[in-house]
């Protein structure tokens, strides 16, 4: 079978297009970055030799996913298989998006190799087993290690030493598209003592909120200014050597160090406080007919299997949610990437409170 790439406008204009013979679905991705072009091809290519159905690849924006899940009726199902960013899931979720169980499934039996923490709940909301995990945004520390001797190795650290890199720490702005700024700051106040468990008012109302406001404000003044926008301009900084210092996410960043976009003098590091490990997920529209429902799950299997995950892994630095394939992982990617062993991941478990920190969160930064 041959890989066919569409826009999502276009196939709404296709919305009507019935099955043939066999069953065929759709593939609606939105979180399809540039650097992952070469990679959905393949998976894809591979997908449609091994599996037997034909699966039609989408991009799109999250908007999309919104407004038609949203209008749609049981003849105007567009997609059938869906990778949303956490932004969206949390909205799917409190918004009530009709999607089909997919854990636990006998259709899905990979995802039993994914950690309870990550299927089962999104920020705190429980999934229902609605929301299949694919991989983890992991965020770690890079530093220059030409310019930071003995990189820190927790937040305390680089906050008591923030005047060795002062003006050369990477920051992205937290109202900014990207949300890197956002997710390290959310860590940044966890390792400060705040309770992310707890209801947001009694969060802003804790002394541990205080003290981690203040503490972000003084660390704040040792940022290059004006913050980064996203990875593209933090890591022109970079290269630049305007940024010494930066924790952001692992996959997109050694990606780009390997096409010479970010300095080869920079490594990586965990902090022990824990970084956030955001996933992104599969959803499957539950009012779509039975035999696409099936061959949906299928695919969602076929994404979370050893192959996929693998190769996601050792090509794209991005950190698999499948617990059962570290073994299989070549001494080479363990140069560059930390075990998961030495990962303290984190997820974000208050999502009213990572929403104020996108809308709020720059007023305690300090140039």
């Amino acid at each position: 079978m041959t890989l066919r790439i569409t826009t999502a406008l276009a196939l709404a204009c296709t919305a009507s297009a019935a099955l043939a013979e066999d069953v065929s679905i759709t593939f609606l991705n939105t979180g399809a970055g540039a650097n992952y072009a070469s990679f959905w091809k393949e998976v894809m290519e591979r997908a449609n030799d091994e599996l037997p159905f034909e699966i039609e690849y989408v991009t799109g924006e999250d908007v999309i996913i919104s407004e038609r899940l949203r209008a749609q009726s049981d003849d105007e199902i567009d997609f059938d298989v869906i990778f949303i960013r956490p932004e969206f899931a949390l909205r799917a979720l409190e918004e009530g998006f009709p999607l089909a169980s997919l854990h636990p499934s006998p259709l899905v039996p990979n995802a039993e190799h994914i950690k309870p923490e990550l299927i089962d709940t999104v920020q705190g909301l429980d999934t229902g087993g609605k929301l299949v995990p694919f991989w983890r945004a992991q965020y770690v520390l890079f530093f220059d290690n030409e310019k930071v001797q003995d990189a820190p190795t927790s937040f305390a650290e680089w906050v008591e030493r923030k005047d060795e890199y002062c003006g050369h720490i990477g920051f992205i702005a937290t109202d900014a598209g990207s949300s890197g700024g956002r997710t390290v700051m959310y860590d940044f106040f966890r390792a400060f003592g705040v309770d992310w468990n707890q209801p947001f008012s009694d969060v802003q109302d804790s002394e541990e909120w205080t003290t981690a406001a203040e503490t972000f404000a003084d660390f704040s003044t040792c940022f290059h200014w004006p913050p980064a926008s996203g990875g593209p301009q933090l890591f022109e900084q970079m290269m630049k050597g305007d940024v010494w210092i930066t924790n952001y996410v692992i996959d997109y960043t050694l990606w780009s160090q390997e096409r010479g976009r970010v300095p080869e003098t920079f490594a990586s590091t965990f902090l022990a406080e824990g970084a956030n490990g955001l996933p992104f997920y599969y959803i499957v529209p539950d009012n779509i007919p039975d035999d696409r429902k099936e061959a949906a799950a299928q695919f969602v299997n076929f994404l979370i299997g050893d192959w996929v995950q693998l190769k996601m892994f050792t090509e794209q630095y991005q950190y698999p949610s499948v617990e059962n394939v570290w073994d299989q992982v070549p001494e080479e990617t363990w140069a560059k990437a930390p075990h998961p062993d030495d990962i303290v991941s984190t997820q974000v478990e208050n999502a009213e409170g990572y929403a104020w920190i996108r809308e709020n969160g720059m007023q305690f930064a300090t140039e």
